[in-house]
């Protein structure tokens, strides 16, 4: 998979795919700048089948090798039982990763999909009810522990494992 977003991109994956000549003279024949990306989106069909056929013509290996080098989004399409597999063996650059969720058990759930550093983070799992309601009521309501009790025991708010 492929995502051209940019300039940039558009002039690395031209480059990456040796068709500067082709695209040169398609532009040129249809009086047209592939810069301007409503330009690529109007000719996609042609485009597409142009770099289509480098994809063709080239291993996944080499499309990773000459894509891994430029400012192109890319990807190698994945089945989601291929991105299971993934998280199961605890790839880390898998979206995925197999939470215990406090109440349900284990389920696979995603991450952010941005990388800093070299690091995902992960997803967490989401409060329990009523998990974080002494701490609310202690941080952001100011209140004391007996003023919380009160609340809790006249029923004005649940009861969490916290309390």
């Amino acid at each position: 998979m492929v995502v051209i977003l940019t300039t940039r991109q558009w002039i690395d994956l031209v480059r990456a795919c040796g068709l500067s000549r082709v695209i040169d003279a398609l532009q040129s024949a249809l009086t047209v700048d592939f810069a301007d990306e409503s330009m690529r989106y109007k000719f996609r069909d042609i485009l597409s089948g142009l770099v289509q056929r480098w994809f063709d013509r080239n291993s996944a290996a080499d499309v990773e090798h000459v894509l891994g080098g430029t400012r192109v989004l890319w990807s190698r399409f994945r089945t989601f039982r291929e991105v299971v597999t993934q998280a199961d063996e605890g790839d880390p650059s898998s979206i995925l990763t197999r939470l215990d969720q406090p109440g349900i058990g284990q389920h696979m759930a995603p991450g952010a999909p941005l990388v800093f550093a070299g690091q995902r983070q992960g997803p967490l799992p989401a409060p329990t009810p009523a998990g974080d309601t002494a701490e609310i009521l202690r941080e952001v309501l100011q209140h004391d522990a007996e003023s919380i009790g009160r609340l809790t025991a006249a029923g004005v708010v649940g009861r969490s494992e916290q309390t």
